[in-house]
């Protein structure tokens, strides 16, 4: 399978210092190695274009990445979801992204794109590192449309792939979108891509597929949806009609497309079931307002009314009480004598 989206064929593959120098019947040809891949698929690299190592900080803790290196991924695209570890020109800026992983503890020594990419390399990373710039980063980093656009005019030039946006983070308006829309006219400048979080994955799915599609028919960016799902069983049965809004788009000329999870089983950071303006902030600030009375009710209101499944959802990693996990909220619900949406603010 050659990557260039034609049938795959049956052929030999020439390798000369790590490069494919020839391919077609080698049969005649002698080599220092012969690996017998017969009955085997060869492929490219993949490119994995929705990867959190960088936010998550394994990019740098495990910089070989071996991980996704067994599993045939050799590009990864990080600065996904609205954050992303470049440019900086506030390093407390940074301290929101304690959310994603405990105790965040990447060694900042960068400001622009192309001292995260040298950072990155001087690390020995095991593959191709490509990022895009997190729109939540550059509100963090600056205060001002203009500072923004100058920012991420720079990131671009520096090396940057384009923008990333996450729309669960905060509510959306007028003004976020005219920010949005001047923003994407410098990553279409320098032809980059926007990826973008939708805003609601549940009950709201469809309502938040259109309006992705609006702003990408307003750009003309080339556009892509990140890991697209349904979350709930509620909201599964909208997917069908989910694929028929991105289609009609397509066939409309709108440049838009998605990508997926290539499991069946999604997998985030217990806050993200908060409600966007619940999680706003760094975790101090999180902590401070799910600790209030009054708002942990309404926030518990808000989660009841949300499709959350607790018996599908599974703690699969916890940094203190190692006994949570491999449970779902659902058992420790039942042992807690607690609703399972009141047990996720005491597990916080």
């Amino acid at each position: 399978m050659d990557g260039t989206g034609g049938e795959p064929y049956v052929a030999d593959l020439g390798i000369s210092v790590n490069r494919v120098e020839k391919i077609g019947n080698l049969s005649d040809e002698n080599a220092d190695q012969i690996i017998d891949a017969t009955n085997l698929y060869v492929t490219p690299g993949f490119i994995d274009i929705t990867n959190h190592s960088d936010v998550y900080g394994t990019l740098f803790s495990v910089p070989s990445q071996e991980s996704l290196l067994r599993q045939g991924v050799t590009t990864i695209l990080v600065g996904n979801c609205g954050e992303s570890l470049a440019p900086v020109s506030r390093r407390e800026s940074l301290t929101e992204l304690e959310r994603w992983t405990t105790g965040f503890s990447v060694p900042i020594n960068w400001n622009s794109i192309s001292e995260y990419y040298d950072n990155i390399e001087n690390l020995g990373a095991g593959l191709n590192v490509a990022t895009l710039v997190g729109q939540e980063t550059l509100k963090r980093n600056a205060q001002t449309l203009e500072e923004k656009i100058f920012l991420l005019d720079g990131a671009m030039q520096n090396g940057a792939w384009g923008l990333s946006s996450n729309f669960s983070f905060a509510g959306r308006s007028s003004a976020a979108d005219e920010e949005i829309l001047a923003l994407l006219k410098v990553v279409k400048k320098y032809g980059g891509l926007y990826k973008l979080h939708l805003k609601d994955e549940g009950k709201n799915f469809l309502p938040s597929i259109s309006a992705a599609v609006s702003l990408a028919r307003a750009s003309g960016a080339r556009t892509v949806v990140s890991h697209l799902k349904a979350i709930g069983r509620d909201a599964w049965k909208d997917f069908g009609n989910a694929l028929k809004i991105l289609k009609q788009a397509q066939s409309d000329g709108i440049d838009i497309t998605f990508d997926v999870f290539p499991y069946l089983r999604t997998g985030s950071v217990l806050v993200s079931f908060l409600p966007s303006w619940a999680r706003v902030g760094t975790n101090e600030e999180i902590l401070k307002r799910i600790s209030d009375k009054e708002i942990s009710k309404q926030i518990v209101s808000e989660l009841k009314s949300a499709t959350l499944h607790a018996d599908r959802i599974l703690i699969a990693s916890a940094f203190k009480d190692k006994g949570l996990v491999g449970k779902t909220l659902e058992e420790m619900s039942k042992r807690a004598g607690m609703p399972a949406e009141e047990l996720i603010l005491e597990i916080l």
